[in-house]
């Protein structure tokens, strides 16, 4: 996070800085989402953190285009509950976390291509791996204070598309 006063008020929303930055500085392809919640930090950390990812219909039509999120069942009384924790199992790698402040997972793997393969890297060779034919992605949720009692959750997703890392035949997306 950015030390008090770097950003103007009304920008610091914008440019908070989180640990995904040190994971992957240079992208092609990015989404970025805020909200603000009126309750505790620790309550907010605990939402995130137990987060069911199945809930969301996107997510699960995602994963299950990649082959991801085998426990991210479609509806109904037995489907699993899928969480961050779960994604571990399905090739992420957790590359940092500060409890009730941010967390950062990482992913490699040939994104282009529908259920394109996984490679399990470790989070001390994230940074450095760099492989023609796979691509690296990263998913961030950062926490920051609001003025009153209301706390800010930033989630932020990332992939450097770079056209090296594609087979010539496959045009990369964003760019």
């Amino acid at each position: 996070m950015r030390p008090p006063g770097s950003a103007p008020d009304h920008l610091r929303a914008a440019v908070v800085e989180i640990p995904i930055d040190d994971f992957l500085p240079a992208y092609d392809v990015a989404t970025r989402h805020r909200i603000e919640i009126d309750a505790p930090r620790e309550r907010v950390w605990q939402a995130v953190r137990e987060l069911d990812l199945g809930e969301s219909r996107l997510i699960r039509t995602l994963f299950r285009i990649r082959g991801l999120g085998r426990r991210c069942k479609e509806g109904g009384a037995d489907r699993s509950r899928y969480t961050l924790d779960d994604l571990h199992a399905d090739g992420f790698t957790l590359l940092a976390e500060r409890p009730t402040e941010e967390i950062v997972l990482g992913i490699v793997g040939q994104f282009w291509r529908p259920a394109g393969p996984i490679r399990p890297t470790r989070a001390d060779e994230f940074v450095t791996f760099d492989e023609p034919g796979w691509a690296k992605a990263v998913w961030g949720f950062s926490l920051e204070d609001e003025p009153g009692a209301a706390v800010g959750v930033t989630t932020e997703t990332r992939s450097p598309l770079h056209r090296s890392r594609f087979p010539a035949r496959v045009p990369p997306t964003g760019g």
